[in-house]
């Protein structure tokens, strides 16, 4: 065992307790590993030392076949409570090269432990499975974009497929698989490139369907069974392209994007769904208040309560290309609207700050996979807070023991204090590139709280 850091460059004030430390940064100290099962101890409050540093409770959990290069180990992640799901799509299994596998660990007395490892009963190489996942409660779902029927006609290639499994005393079992029947009809659908799950509802992503303009397939769980819906029908007048792109889900309230939009203004937009006695409805859709061309927005979303968090990039952000940003819309009294774009302090082109994005209450946690440091696409994830309706940047998060291309932020989640950073291109060891890690941290005193309300 060894001991990596992340630091955490404090750009605001949030309590007294920091107030000495303003403009400092704080390191964080994350125990890198291949076995699994070191924890971060019972402790969730950080260690102040002499000289004002502060250690918060974290812990790196590496690919645990630190040989396994290009395994993209954290290249998707879901995170519930005490439960978390971090998929490696790229995984060599015993279906072939990057079938794709996913691992779930779960938080018992303050240390993250390795509980299952979940592989389809039909898998095959290419499929990358665990491309995205999604958990709530006993329930896993895991995305294979790339899953065709064995000997595919060209019209079944990559028609893609989602796997649901499900725990009972602490053992994973496979529940369903959902497909086009045989893979009819589907050519390069790429069904499960985006997941959601909210208790019995699930959302799949099929941003390649119907010829590219995409499609959301929804089910419900009755039983033990998952039933399809029918799906999402598109607006009136949808004149947009990959629709599924990103999916998000809280409740019976779902979010979908898509990222190309024909016309003179190419961006995207984001669709708000609720389901009701008949089924999902469309009730509103959102764009970027002087977006721009090709701006890319509909690359990530997220949701909770009444606010809605969508990453853009590509992005103009103070004339800096592809340095993304993000949009918030906040409902009032049912009337959504775009309340905030924001981005990082320190953006600087083809960060794609933006890519990822989670939202608890009043806090976010937002992933730039492409922030340059020390080395080149490194990667960064910056938190966020919000405060009259204002998001401010308090935390940039950066890895001091980076190399070139680790990706940090490429996926993020966060559930109550807790929080998940994905970084797949991290070299575990000298055969080991790009086998990939993932940082979680438990809870940022000061920023998160228990108190989960809206301050607008």
């Amino acid at each position: 065992m060894h001991f990596a850091h992340l630091r955490l460059c404090r750009h605001s004030v949030l309590s007294s307790l920091f107030q000495a430390l303003a403009g400092l940064c704080v390191t964080v100290a994350a125990t890198s590993h291949a076995s699994e099962g070191w924890g971060t101890g019972a402790a969730s409050r950080p260690t102040q030392f002499p000289g004002g540093a502060i250690v918060f409770p974290s812990v790196r959990i590496s690919n645990p076949d630190i040989e396994a290069g290009n395994d993209a180990f954290g290249q998707s992640v879901a995170l519930d409570l005490d439960t978390m799901l971090v998929g490696v799509p790229r995984d060599d299994t015993l279906w072939g090269n990057s079938a794709g596998s996913a691992r779930i660990y779960v938080r018992r007395e303050g240390e993250w432990v390795f509980e299952a490892q979940l592989l389809p009963d039909d898998g095959g190489a290419n499929d990358y499975f665990g491309a995205s996942v999604a958990v709530s409660g006993d329930t896993a779902v895991v995305g294979a974009p790339y899953w065709e029927v064995p000997g595919a006609t060209p019209m079944q290639i990559n028609s893609g497929a989602v796997y649901v499994f499900t725990r009972s005393q602490g053992v994973w079992q496979q529940q369903a698989k959902l497909a086009w029947p045989n893979g009819a009809l589907g050519y390069s659908n790429y069904m499960g490139g985006a997941v959601a799950v909210a208790g019995d509802f699930l959302l799949a992503g099929a941003a390649g369907a119907a010829q590219n303009q995409g499609a959301v397939f929804t089910y419900e769980r009755i039983g033990t069974s998952w039933v399809a819906e029918g799906g999402m029908e598109r607006p009136t007048n949808f004149n947009g392209a990959a629709l599924g792109s990103a999916v998000a889900m809280q409740d019976q309230t779902a979010v979908v994007t898509s990222i190309y939009r024909l016309g003179s203004t190419d961006y995207g937009r984001a669709y708000l769904y609720t389901r009701d006695a008949d089924g999902w409805a469309f009730r509103y859709y959102f764009y970027p208040v002087n977006g721009t061309a090709e701006d890319g927005f509909g690359k990530s979303v997220a949701i909770s309560n009444h606010t809605i968090l969508v990453g853009a990039y590509p992005a103009e952000s103070s004339g800096l290309p592809g340095a993304g940003s993000v949009y918030s819309y906040w409902s009032h009294g049912g009337a959504w609207q775009q309340r905030a774009r924001f981005t990082a302090t320190d953006a600087t082109a083809q960060d794609r700050f933006g890519a990822s994005v989670a939202i608890v209450g009043d806090n976010a946690l937002i992933g730039a996979p492409g922030a340059d440091g020390i080395s080149i696409d490194q990667g960064a994830a910056y938190v966020f807070s919000r405060s009259n309706g204002a998001w401010q940047e308090e935390f940039k998060i950066i890895d001091s023991a980076d190399s070139d291309g680790d990706l940090l932020g490429a996926a993020v989640s966060m559930s109550g204090a807790h929080s998940v950073i994905g970084i797949p291109g991290d070299d575990v060891s000298e055969g080991g590139i790009d086998a990939g890690s993932v940082i979680v941290h438990v809870g940022f005193p000061a920023i998160f709280s228990d108190e989960l309300e809206d301050r607008l």
